[in-house]
Order: C-alpha cells, then structure tokens, then sequence
C-alpha cells in the first residue's frame, strides 16, 4: 500500500436504547423471567476504522439505506481529502444499490470498495468495535 491510501473497515450497526441481554446466571432450578419492552428507540450509526491511524469515523443515521450509505461515503471522502480510500464492507444490499454507481463513478479515483465473502462478518473489524461497544 502506498503513503496515499488508506484502508479502512465499514460496518453499520444499530443500538436500542435497552441494553442487550448476554448472559445472566441464575441458581440452579430458579430460573427467573427478565422483562423486555417491546418499545423501544433505535439509533443507526454507519462507521470505520482505520487500523493504522487507531481511528474510528461514525456517522448516525434515522435508517441503513443507499442515500445514507452514500451520505457516510462522502463524509469519510472529506475526512481523508488527499488519500485513496480502500473501504472493506460486508455485502448489505444497500452497498450495491444502483442510485450509488454515479457516486461511486465520480470517485473512482479517489475510493474503491471491496466487499467480504458472504457470511463473514468475523473478517470485518468494525463488526469487533461494535461488540465492544454493546458489551
């Protein structure tokens, strides 16, 4: 990889204002019922991770859909002015969306995406930075 480029991992992820429930210890043959609520608010929020840099770009958003994809994209664009972003993202359908490709056309000198394997979410290290944040 050259000075100018820069790599970065992508993943969106969605919080509830509830915490999420792991695990829970109980005495043995007491087991208890844990109230859920089934109204509850939630917060999208697109972000990366540069590895080098130990940096991490988020961005919220009302939903997870091309336009915001396309928002987050020229929010991380502005971050890195002088670079060549290499974006590594899950293949969500909204990242393939037709409305991108004039974008995606534009910056195609400054941006190139490169999507995982299906069904491998452990490769994407924003995926961790998540997990560690819902923990």
């Amino acid at each position: 990889m050259t000075p100018d480029t820069v790599l970065l991992y992508q993943d969106e992820c969605h919080f509830k204002n509830q915490p999420t429930l792991h695990a829970t210890w109980f005495e043995k043959g007491k087991q208890q019922k844990i109230p859920v609520y089934r109204k509850y608010a939630t917060t999208s929020v697109f972000g990366t991770v540069d590895v080098d840099a130990e940096k991490v770009l988020c961005l919220p958003a009302t939903t997870c859909n091309a336009q915001t994809f396309q928002t987050f994209l020229a929010y991380v664009m502005r971050e890195y002015p002088s670079k060549h972003v290499i974006l590594i993202l899950d293949n969500a359908r909204y990242h393939h969306a037709i409305v991108l490709k004039d974008f995606l056309k534009r910056h195609e000198d400054d941006l190139t995406l490169l999507f995982l394997p299906p069904y491998s979410s452990n490769l994407n290290l924003m995926g961790r930075v998540w997990k560690l944040l819902k923990e």
